[in-house]
């Protein structure tokens, strides 16, 4: 993946990195539920200004990567395992981190929080207690959840690879959301 994103351009990889934070930003409001409606603002606010980024509208986002990983959930009874909203926050920060920088281990490590989320979500689904037997990788990866995953991101990277800010990204972030949305739901 790391050789693919390294022939893209900035808005390109900003782009497929602001596609991995919209399949995740789902997860995010589903951690907090009706509470927290600052902090979820805060962080679609950002994923907004990335977009804004990949289509070359001027705008900073500097220190941005900071304000999302502050918005990182901690552990809180209350509202359950916060690793899909931690993964959501984490895709963020990666993207807004990847303007920045330029540099495509960001949108690699954003694509892979869309894939930890997935492997949580089927390590939740088929919970091994003890020592995990051989070939349970392979197992956990053939679920449909972590396919789906890997699906979106390669969709999602394939479009980063053929379009543009003019022709491409409102179309990424829509289905993006959309596939974010209905994966969502398939998530225990």
């Amino acid at each position: 993946m790391i050789e693919r994103l390294t022939k893209l351009n900035r808005p390109s990889k900003t782009a497929f990195a602001a596609a991995c934070a919209q399949r995740l930003s789902p997860l995010y409001r589903r951690y907090f539920g009706d509470g927290e409606s600052a902090k979820i603002d805060t962080l679609d606010g950002i994923l907004n200004q990335i977009w804004d980024a990949a289509k070359g509208k001027d705008v900073t986002l500097d220190g941005l990567d900071d304000v999302a990983e502050s918005l990182v959930p901690i552990d809180d009874e209350r509202l359950g395992d916060p690793a899909y909203a931690q993964s959501a926050t984490a895709c963020v920060a990666y993207a807004a981190s990847l303007w920045q920088s330029d540099d495509p281990v960001d949108a690699e490590l954003a694509a892979r929080q869309v894939y930890d989320a997935a492997d949580c979500g089927a390590w939740t689904l088929f919970p091994i207690l003890g020592a995990v037997p051989p070939g349970t990788d392979k197992f956990i990866e053939h679920q449909p959840v972590v396919q789906a995953a890997l699906d979106g991101i390669e969709r999602d990277l394939l479009t980063a690879e053929m379009a543009s800010a003019n022709d491409g990204w409102g179309e990424l972030r829509l289905r993006a959301s959309a596939e974010g949305e209905a994966w969502c739901l398939t998530l225990p």
